[in-house]
């Protein structure tokens, strides 16, 4: 067994797999909570979800939605939340009174890294929230639902682009995150943000990407009851019958 499956499969089943397939470990369960309930976060700078009332989105999938937009629009708020992780890890294991123990490969100077690169990050433009881009990380979600083993690629073969082509046609790039038993949103983005053991750091790319405009997200429950998010950024997207221009996925 090669050391790239085994990481893959340690990611799988205790924590979150991304794009890359390079993953962190998670245990314990993670309680559900509001994503942008941190005091830090001035009420009237909160960026809210707007949605549309003919596709109904869960309170899990909204607050996700929020806490990316929250971590674009004011990313320097997200380094004093980078510390408290930082101040909770010991060794290779970070542990927050009353919520979760991660288990990471790098330790604390991917923290340090995300602390960083988060002081310099500017203020970005919002992500608009897309049902299209949704529909498609549904799919991935109900396959995952059955089979968290199989991480992006769907029980039929399908991949990102063949699940988005389903419902439009993308203008520019594509990604995809996956979170598993990230049932509170501040602690599903806050692992995309530190992205442990993803040398690209894909993920924290995804979040902070100054050229994804579209965001689609679903999120469940998989045959252990353990949470799974799936999270879909694009660039540009048009109606299927539209000429496709795709750069990169």
């Amino acid at each position: 067994m090669s050391i790239y499956f085994y990481r893959m499969l340690i990611g799988v089943l205790l924590g979150c797999a991304f794009w890359a397939a390079e993953v962190k470990a998670q245990e314990g369960k993670i309680p559900i909570d509001k994503a942008v309930s941190d005091p830090r976060i001035p009420t009237e700078k909160k960026p809210a979800a707007q949605t549309s009332p003919d596709y109904k989105y869960s309170p899990l999938e909204i607050a996700v939605f929020e806490e990316i937009n929250q971590a674009r629009y004011n990313p320097q708020i997200y380094v004093g939340f980078l510390e408290d992780y930082k101040k909770a890890t010991k060794g290779n294991l970070i542990s927050l009174p009353n919520k979760f123990t991660l288990q990471m490969i790098e330790g604390v100077t991917v923290i340090d890294e995300a602390i960083g690169e988060l002081k310099i990050v500017p203020k970005l433009e919002i992500y608009e929230i897309s049902e299209k881009l949704s529909a498609a990380a549904k799919l991935q979600l109900l396959d995952l639902q059955e089979n968290p083993a199989l991480g992006h690629i769907g029980k039929n073969g399908s991949n990102l682009k063949t699940r988005l082509a389903q419902f439009c046609r993308i203008e520019g790039k594509a990604g995809e995150n996956i979170c598993f038993r990230g049932s509170a949103a501040r602690d599903v983005v806050m692992t995309f943000i530190i992205d442990d053991g993803v040398k690209s750091r894909m993920h924290r790319r995804n979040v902070f990407s100054p050229t994804f405009k579209k965001f689609g997200v679903a999120c469940g429950t998989d045959k252990n009851k353990q949470a799974v998010c799936v999270t879909v950024f694009a660039e540009n997207l048009k109606d299927k019958d539209s000429t496709p221009n795709l750069v990169e996925f």
